[in-house]
């Protein structure tokens, strides 16, 4: 039973190492999915505001020093609202010129003009296509910090030779990237550049190192490069889970067990308790013939085993043909005596009626 039972938790832990790698499979496509759609999303935003027309000829104008029509400015400030009002998850968005004016938009503050972060950070220069990064160092609307993941693209003047203009950043909050990368439940997904972690769960771990955060963690890892990005996505998975199920599992395996060899315990005491009466009742009575009692019975029990039973009778047997010939042995004796006894009596009478009328005869 207890070889049954280890041989159960060897294959259950098989079983959990290969299932636990399924998950992680599952959680990697599932998370890297997320993070695919989500991107496509804001790539598509920043690009539409890449290439509007009347965004490139306000920048074009500004770039050059020329005078800017408030009403193109208008229409530049409400162009930069309209993309961070199409969800709360955008924190702001920031236009930042070659000349190196900036123009922005705070969603949180619902302003063009006052940021506590928008206008303070350098935007690097694109060369081509778009480029992602997260923020490690949070930010602050004036309540509480949070950590920015950054949709950067080049803004470029392809009317004349494909001019740079300038750079564009829409700043999405790093808690709201988190949350979209999906992945099974009880899985954790961190989103790295490099070995710097830039989205996570626990947003006291954005901004350290992956590897240093990895030491002392009981997990599993899957990881997959986004080539879009350049950025590694990696799930994690806590063995500490498929533990406990292991730990019940042993634990129910042993309980059963020890139930089972309980109940074979009970089982075989219930199958030999008539053949151990029996032997105690066929020693009692071998017992009592060496004191003499020949007697004495064997009384066997109506559940005793074939051989027992005829154990049993065979000594009844052999007690009562020894007291039959001890009771034959003992007639037999008396008889004998009482036909020896007989036979003195028969020599004694003559003699002794001789001896008598000898004696009268010599007193005569």
């Amino acid at each position: 039973v207890f070889l049954f039972a280890l041989i159960s938790q060897i294959i259950l832990q098989g079983r959990i190492v290969e299932r636990m790698g399924e998950r992680l499979e599952t959680g990697r496509h599932s998370a890297s999915q997320c993070f695919a759609l989500l991107l496509g999303k804001y790539d598509m935003l920043v690009q539409d505001f890449c290439t509007d027309v009347d965004v490139l000829k306000t920048v074009r104008g500004l770039n050059r020093g020329e005078v800017v029509s408030s009403e193109a400015l208008d229409d530049l400030h409400q162009e930069l609202g309209r993309i961070c009002n199409r969800g709360e998850e955008v924190e702001g968005i920031t236009l930042q010129l070659e000349n190196g004016q900036v123009y922005f938009y705070d969603y949180q503050k619902k302003s063009f003009w006052q940021s506590d972060w928008a206008d303070d950070f350098e935007i690097p220069r694109v060369e081509e296509g778009k480029i992602y990064r997260g923020l490690s160092i949070p930010t602050s609307n004036g309540e509480e910090p949070f950590h920015l993941f950054q949709v950067v693209c080049g803004v470029y003047d392809y009317r004349e030779g494909g001019s740079y203009l300038g750079s564009v950043a829409l700043s999405l909050n790093e808690e709201y990237v988190c949350g979209a990368l999906q992945a099974d439940e009880g899985m954790s997904v961190y989103l790295l550049d490099a070995d710097t972690i830039v989205c996570a769960t626990d947003k006291t771990l954005v901004g350290t190192s992956f590897e240093e955060a990895k030491k002392g963690q009981n997990s599993r890892y899957a990881s997959i490069l986004d080539e879009k990005s350049g950025m590694t996505l990696c799930v994690e998975l806590s063995k500490n889970t498929y533990r406990d199920i292991s730990v019940t599992q042993g634990v129910a395996l042993l309980f059963v067990a020890i139930l089972t060899v309980c109940m074979i315990m009970v089982i075989s005491f219930k199958v030999t308790e008539p053949s151990i009466q029996s032997i105690k009742e066929l020693e009692r009575a071998i017992g009592l013939v060496e004191n003499g009692d020949f007697s004495a019975r064997v009384k066997i029990p109506e559940q005793a085993v074939t051989e027992i039973e005829r154990i049993g009778h065979g000594f009844n047997e052999m007690l009562a043909n020894i007291e039959r010939l001890l009771a034959e042995n003992k007639r037999s004796s008396m008889e004998q005596r009482n036909a020896e006894l007989s036979a003195l009596e028969a020599q004694i009478d003559p003699h002794f009626l001789y001896n008598t009328l000898d004696t009268i005869n010599w007193k005569a």
